[in-house]
C-alpha cells in the first residue's frame, strides 16, 4: 500500500491589497462618497483617493481621523497599512532576489546545498533567502561583495593563493556557524597550553577518541574546535578567529589525510592563538611562498610541540621502523608524525616508511 504525501507551500502572492480597498468597501456600504469622507477628515479629496489607490499611506493621525469619523478603529487602519507596506515590500524584495537567482548556479552554493548547509527550497527567492541567511547577507549585491573573502583575512602563502574565493568564504562560514553551537569557558592562556599539552599524548589515539576529548578540552579553555570537511575549491589546511575577547575557534579538516599533517595542522593554528593579534582571522591555505614572521613561528611552535629540540640530534640518526616505532613511543606520540618529520626534513625519502602513517578518512 503506498502512501500520498502532500507537500505543503508557503503562500506566497504576488499581490498585496492596500487598505484603501476596505476603506472604499466601507464607505460603500454606508453610501459615503470619497469628497464627504474628505469633507468629514479635514483632508482633500485627492488625498482620499490616493489613500484608496495605495500610492498614499494612513498615517497614525489619519487613522485617528477614520476611527472618528467611521467608528472603526485607529489600531485597525494602522494594522492593515503596516501589514500592506509589509507586503509590498516583500514582493519588491522577492522580484529583486529573483534578479539574482545567478547565485544558485554557482559550484560553491549549489555544494553548500548538497551538504544541507541551508535547507533546500524548490522555490527560488526562498532558496535565495536561504543563502543570504547562511552568509548573514542583507542582499544578493552584499553577499557578492562578503564572498570575496573580507579583506581581514590573512592568508598563508597568499602569493600562491590557489583557493577560490566563494569556496573558501563558504568552508568558513561553516566553521564559525558550528563554532557558535559549542559552549565555551572564558579563554585562558595556561588553560589552553595545558589543553595542548593533553591533546598531544591524544595522537597515539583514533579519531573517535581523541575528536570529542580534544574539543572538550579547548572548550575549557575557551577555544572551539570544529572540523568541516573540505570544500571544493577551499585549498586550506585550517584557520583561527576571535569570535569575542573570550572566545576563539580553530577550523580543521582532513585534507592531506595523514595523521602527521593533521596534528602538525592543528599546533600550527593554535599557535596563531597564542601568539597573533585577536583581531587577525587568519586562513593557512595551501600553496608555496614565502612565510611572514607569523607562519613561521607557528610552524617552529607545532614542530616543537609534536617533538621538542632536545630530541633532534635523536631524530635525524632514525631509519629504520622498528627505531621510528620505539623513538615515538618514548616521546608519547604516533610514529606517523616522527616519519612525516623525517620526510619533511629529508632525512628520509617521501616514499619511506609511509605504512606507519595513519590515514584520516571522513565517517
Amino acid at each position: 500500500m503506498s502512501t500520498r504525501v502532500a507537500k505543503l507551500h508557503s503562500f506566497n502572492p504576488d499581490w498585496a491589497s492596500p487598505p484603501g480597498d476596505t476603506l472604499l468597501e466601507i464607505i460603500k456600504h454606508r453610501g459615503i462618497t470619497q469628497k464627504d469622507l474628505a469633507n468629514c477628515t479635514g483632508v482633500t479629496p485627492k488625498h482620499i483617493n490616493k489613500i484608496t489607490q495605495g500610492d498614499s499611506p494612513i498615517s497614525p493621525e489619519m487613522a485617528i481621523r477614520l476611527e472618528r469619523v467611521l467608528g472603526t478603529s485607529a489600531k485597525f487602519w494602522s494594522s492593515l497599512e503596516s501589514t500592506y507596506r509589509l507586503r509590498k515590500t516583500m514582493i519588491e524584495a522577492r522580484e529583486q532576489l529573483l534578479q539574482g537567482r545567478s547565485i544558485l548556479r554557482n559550484k560553491s552554493v549549489k555544494e553548500l546545498i548538497n551538504r544541507g548547509g541551508v535547507p533546500r527550497h524548490d522555490d527560488v527567492p526562498e532558496q535565495i533567502e536561504a543563502v543570504l541567511g547562511f552568509y548573514g547577507a542583507g542582499s544578493v549585491q552584499k553577499l557578492n561583495e562578503l564572498l570575496q573573502v573580507p579583506h581581514q583575512v590573512a592568508l598563508r602563502h597568499s602569493p600562491a593563493l590557489k583557493s577560490d574565493p566563494i569556496a573558501l568564504a563558504t568552508w568558513l562560514r561553516l566553521g564559525i556557524k558550528q563554532a557558535d553551537e559549542i559552549k565555551c569557558k572564558p579563554f585562558s592562556v595556561d588553560r589552553f597550553r595545558e589543553a595542548l599539552d593533553s591533546i598531544r599524548a591524544l595522537t597515539v589515539q583514533s579519531p573517535e577518541k581523541f575528536i570529542p576529548e580534544m574539543v572538550r578540552l579547548c572548550a575549557d579553555a575557551g577555544v572551539a574546535v570544529v572540523f568541516v570537511k573540505e570544500f571544493p575549491g577551499a585549498a586550506v589546511h585550517g584557520a583561527t578567529k576571535w569570535l569575542s575577547p573570550h572566545k576563539a575557534i580553530v577550523i580543521l579538516n582532513l585534507r592531506g589525510r595523514k595523521n602527521d599533517i593533521f596534528w602538525f595542522s592543528f599546533f600550527h593554528e593554535a599557535a596563531h592563538l597564542l601568539f597573533d593579534d585577536k583581531k587577525a582571522f587568519i586562513v593557512d591555505v595551501i600553496g608555496k611562498g614565502e612565510k611572514n614572521e607569523s607562519e613561521q613561528r607557528a610552524d617552529n611552535f607545532a614542530r616543537d610541540m609534536l617533538i621538542p629540540s632536545i630530541y633532534r640530534q635523536e631524530l635525524m640518526s632514525l631509519r629504520l621502523g622498528a627505531e621510528v616505532t620505539t623513538f615515538a613511543r618514548k616521546l608519547g606520540i604516533d610514529a606517523g608524525i616522527v616519519v612525516g618529520r623525517l620526510q619533511h626534513d629529508k632525512i628520509i625519502p617521501y616514499t619511506y616508511l609511509n605504512d606507519l602513517r595513519t590515514a584520516f578518512v571522513w565517517g
